[in-house]
């Protein structure tokens, strides 16, 4: 009796490539910075939300208890405004240590978001939101760094 065995995958014909973020020039995965323009790798868009993410998180998490009165000390970093709006979304006052449980609650009550903060900081942050944002990440970045200094 013959077993059949899966075939191996085949290699792949075309190396990988990371897109420069800069020049939008095809870059081997090999090489670290595009060699038209100099840019480093993970200077795109992306790899620049995320980073901005990961030190805002940071910065808003430095609370050692829940800041909804719950007393918790597990922590999450909320956004009162949601995420999508960029003008707004990597503002330290945009965001609140929160446990998980106060974070979920605070989701999905819009009053009880406006009573914890005070309404008219409420109406100031949805206000900026408004505005559009001029997408300098680098700018995003160095503010952030200068508050984590602080």
């Amino acid at each position: 009796m013959t077993t059949s065995r899966k075939p191996l995958p085949k290699k792949r014909a075309t190396p990988r490539t990371w897109r420069c973020g800069l020049c939008q020039a095809r870059v081997p995965s090999t090489k670290k910075s595009c060699p038209e323009c100099r840019t480093r790798r993970g200077t795109g868009r992306r790899a620049m939300g995320a980073r901005c993410d990961a030190l805002w998180a940071k910065i808003v998490r430095t609370q050692v208890i829940c800041q909804g009165g719950c007393g918790y000390s597990s922590m999450e970093a909320a956004h009162i405004v949601p995420r999508r709006f960029r003008s707004t979304r990597w503002m330290i006052d945009n965001g609140r240590a929160l446990c998980r449980a106060c974070h979920a609650f605070y989701t999905n009550h819009e009053a009880a978001w406006r009573a914890f903060i005070g309404g008219d900081e409420y109406d100031r942050l949805w206000n900026l939101a408004q505005v559009r944002w001029d997408g300098d990440y680098e700018k995003v970045l160095r503010t952030l760094k200068e508050e984590q200094g602080t």
